[in-house]
C-alpha cells in the first residue's frame, strides 16, 4: 500500500467517524428535546379523579357512536343486497358484450366529463 492511499484511507476513516458522530448527536438532541421528561413528565388535565370518570364516560359514549354506525353500515349493505337480487342483471341479451362494456364505462363517467364530449 502506497502512502499516498494510506493517507487516503486514514482521511476517510476520521472524515466518516465524524459525520456518524454528529449524526448521533443530532438523534440524540431530538429526542432529548422532545421528552416530556425535559418538560415535567405528563400531567393529567383536570382533579385527581374527575378528569379519569369524564375520559371513561367519553370514551364509553364513543363506543356506542362506533357500534351504533357499524349497525347503520350493515343495514346499508344488507339493503343494497336485497336490492341487487331483486332485479336480476341480464348476462345474455342481443347486444354485443364490448358494446355492453362500452355502454357501462360510458354510464359511470362523470356528468361533467359527458357534457364536455357531447
Amino acid at each position: 500500500m502506497t502512502p499516498e492511499l494510506r493517507t487516503v484511507l486514514e482521511i476517510a476513516g476520521v472524515g466518516s467517524t465524524l459525520l456518524f458522530l454528529a449524526l448521533g448527536g443530532l438523534v440524540t438532541l431530538m429526542y432529548a428535546l422532545t421528552s416530556p421528561l425535559l418538560y415535567g413528565g405528563f400531567k393529567l388535565p383536570g382533579g385527581s379523579g374527575t378528569g379519569r370518570t369524564k375520559a371513561a364516560e367519553r370514551a364509553r359514549l364513543e363506543a356506542a357512536a362506533e357500534q351504533e354506525r357499524q349497525r347503520q353500515a350493515v343495514a346499508i349493505a344488507v339493503a343494497v343486497a336485497r336490492a341487487r337480487a331483486a332485479r336480476p342483471i341480464p348476462l345474455e341479451s342481443g347486444v354485443p358484450a364490448w358494446r355492453r362494456i362500452h355502454r357501462a364505462q360510458r354510464l359511470g363517467q362523470p356528468t361533467e366529463r359527458a357534457r364536455a364530449r357531447l
